[in-house]
């Protein structure tokens, strides 16, 4: 009974651990067409611009904030007299 656990652990082991492993060949096949073929880049861009239409459309649901701020300064009032000549 031992053995057949053993064996059934040590067999399950084993695929965990060849299934991990990724083709490095394969992963940049995959990439390179990705980045080759236009169809696969017009998804991707209609992709972005979907996500950036549900932001836009969050963006209504939030509440706006609008603010003004003046400041005036009233003393002290700087006065100067100048001598004309005149009477």
């Amino acid at each position: 009974m031992k053995k057949i656990f053993a064996v059934l652990l040590s067999q399950v082991l084993i695929t965990t651990a060849f299934s991990q492993q990724v083709n490095q060949e394969l992963k940049s096949l995959i990439e390179k067409t990705f980045n080759y073929f236009p169809r696969l880049q017009e998804a991707g861009q209609s992709v972005i611009i979907s996500e950036e239409r549900v932001d836009l459309a969050k963006t209504g649901y939030v509440p706006t904030m609008n603010a003004s701020f003046t400041y005036n300064y009233i003393n002290p009032v700087g006065e100067a007299t100048f001598p004309t000549g005149l009477i």
